[in-house]
């Protein structure tokens, strides 16, 4: 752990905290939707440290939809497709985890 001197020669330690990549967890489904009919989907994420934050990490959203941070997923759909996506949780000490889903879009 490295020793940071400032001016005043005293002393901060800087710790760094290791992640446990079990430590965070998301829900594991999401139902499927259809075109032109409003779509509400909750995506919970639990564990880590302080309020979790939700983003897209990888692929698409259905079109029509948007996803909050708290991870609401809502809008209305406007193409028939299957989506496949990946969800981040990130905590405020920085760890993450991710997960799939598939939603079929009818």
């Amino acid at each position: 752990m490295p020793l940071v001197f400032d001016s005043e020669l005293s002393a901060r330690v800087q710790f760094v905290i290791p992640c446990a990549a079990n430590d965070i967890e998301l829900t594991d489904t999401l139902a499927d939707g259809a075109t032109s009919v409003p779509y509400t989907g909750i995506v919970v994420a639990s564990g880590g440290v302080g309020p979790l934050r939700i983003s897209l990490d990888t692929g698409a959203l259905p079109t029509g939809l948007s996803l909050s941070t708290d991870g609401l997923l809502t809008g209305t759909p406007t193409v028939a497709a299957m989506f496949n996506f990946t969800l981040m949780a990130v905590d405020t000490a920085g760890c993450s985890a991710t997960a799939a889903y598939a939603i079929l879009i009818a």
